[in-house]
C-alpha cells in the first residue's frame, strides 16, 4: 500500500477533506493485516510448510480462496523456522490461497 499523500491546493474544501481523511489513512496505513503478502496455489496435504517471504514472523493468515471443502488449520506453534515459513495442517488434501500478514 502506497503511503497517503496530502494534495497541496488552494481549494479549502479539499483541504478540509485531506484534514479530515488523514487520521483514518494513517489508521489503515499502519495496520499490520496491510503487510502481508498473498501466496496462490498452495498445496496443503497434512502437516505442510509453506514459504512465506515476510522475513519475519507472520501474525496472522486468512485462507482467500479454498478450492475444496477441508479443515485447514495452524501448526506454528510447532514451526522453528516461523521467520520465513508458515506450518499448517489439512484434514485432506486441498489447494488454498492464503493472505499472510
Amino acid at each position: 500500500m502506497e503511503p497517503w499523500k496530502r494534495v497541496v491546493t488552494d481549494d479549502p474544501i479539499l483541504e478540509a477533506i485531506q484534514d479530515n481523511i488523514t487520521p483514518l489513512m494513517r489508521v489503515v496505513e499502519h495496520n499490520p493485516i496491510n503487510k502481508g503478502v498473498l501466496l496462490k496455489r498452495q498445496n496443503i496435504d497434512g502437516d505442510t510448510s509453506i514459504r512465506h517471504g515476510l522475513d519475519r514472523p507472520p501474525l496472522g493468515w486468512i485462507i482467500v480462496r479454498r478450492r475444496s471443502d477441508v479443515s485447514v488449520y495452524d501448526k506454528q506453534d510447532e514451526n522453528s523456522h516461523t521467520s520465513n515459513s508458515l506450518l499448517l495442517s489439512s484434514s485432506n488434501p486441498v489447494t488454498i490461497d492464503l493472505w499472510v500478514f
